[in-house]
């Protein structure tokens, strides 16, 4: 995502087309076409909330890996 410096939500966490950055590289790439002072960019992980917090069998799943 593409945060500004004193903020505490993204900036923009897509690029033109409406679809997720996929790497950091792309959002560096945005932050440069777009000339903003204070812009940097935050990595944010993805975790599956569903098996960590409510699913009983998830230590036994692929999908989950634990």
């Amino acid at each position: 995502a593409v945060m500004r410096d004193g903020r505490k939500t993204a900036v923009r966490a897509t690029n033109d087309k409406g679809a997720k950055f996929l790497s950091r590289g792309e959002a560096q790439r945005w932050v440069q076409n777009n000339n903003s002072a204070g812009l940097y960019v935050e990595e944010r992980l993805g975790e599956p909330r569903r098996c960590l917090k409510f699913c009983n069998v998830a230590p036994f799943c692929n999908q989950w890996g634990g």
